[in-house]
């Protein structure tokens, strides 16, 4: 209780690119934990999250100079920090 983890968000492939994403990250439990951060990668040019520290997030983020290539893999969404409240088990 009260350590924090970080948690990446990946996505395996982007076989046409990628121009931005918009999307929502949830905890199952929301007494066990909490997201209290958000960090975005180095190629996204413009971004904005929802504020935490919250059990549920969202983040968009824009690619404006192509640094996302066709047939990029393992590219880095952003960074999730996350704080146990309690114990027990919580998915995302």
């Amino acid at each position: 209780m009260g350590s924090t983890t970080t948690v990446d968000i990946t996505l395996d492939s982007a076989p046409d690119g990628l121009s931005g994403y918009n999307l929502t990250v949830s905890l199952s439990n929301q007494s066990i934990a909490e997201i209290i951060s958000v960090s975005f990668p180095t190629w996204v040019t413009l971004h904005d999250n929802s504020t935490p520290p919250a059990d549920s997030v969202w983040l968009k983020a824009a690619d404006l100079v192509g640094n996302v290539g066709i047939g990029d893999t393992n590219i880095s969404l952003g960074t999730l920090t996350i704080r146990g409240d309690a114990a027990g088990v919580c998915d995302i």
